[in-house]
């Protein structure tokens, strides 16, 4: 199986003249954002199944221009593999061997807060008080979209009681 990591690499193999089940994924990745927009949950489901390298792309670039839909592919992929997300961000501190997956997972969850402070300041100010949300970088963001309710959180948890009064 040949994962697909941009668009760059599906028109590549349509040139190559793949198989037709390499068409047939090319042609579905073209799509992907019209399929997000219909159900995330299962465009998340047909992206983990057959397209696992593209998932970062398609999260991170591809649906930018749609921050509507980023935001809500993003709620459903973090809940729907929030244990995984949860481990591998919590033990990278431990374990290097996990710091590369957990950077990623990281930006994921960063780009979600950026996007939810900009939907919901209540929502964002809940999600960010989990543990596992970096608080650094969180905070950058919601100071920078003005989110003094997810920012009082954050200065919070990163043990600035006074600050967050």
């Amino acid at each position: 199986m040949t994962d697909l990591t941009s668009i760059g690499d599906a028109a590549e193999i349509i040139n190559r003249g793949t198989t037709p089940v390499g068409k047939l994924k090319v042609a579905v990745c073209r799509q992907m954002k019209e399929l997000a927009k219909i159900s995330c949950p299962k465009t998340i489901e047909l992206v983990n199944k057959w397209f696992g390298a593209y998932q970062s792309n398609l999260i991170m670039n591809d649906l930018n221009e749609f921050p509507e839909i980023q935001v809500k592919y993003l709620r459903d992929f973090i809940e729907k593999n929030e244990v995984q997300l949860k481990n591998v961000v919590m033990e990278a501190e431990y374990v290097y061997e996990r710091k590369p997956l957990a950077d990623k997972y990281e930006k994921y969850l960063v780009r979600y807060i950026d996007l939810l402070s900009d939907e919901n300041k209540e929502e964002s100010a809940r999600v960010v008080d989990q543990e596992w949300y970096p608080i650094q970088p969180c905070l950058d963001v919601v100071r920078a979209k003005k989110n003094r309710l997810a920012e009082a959180v954050l200065v919070r948890r990163d043990a600035e009681y006074l600050k967050a009064i």
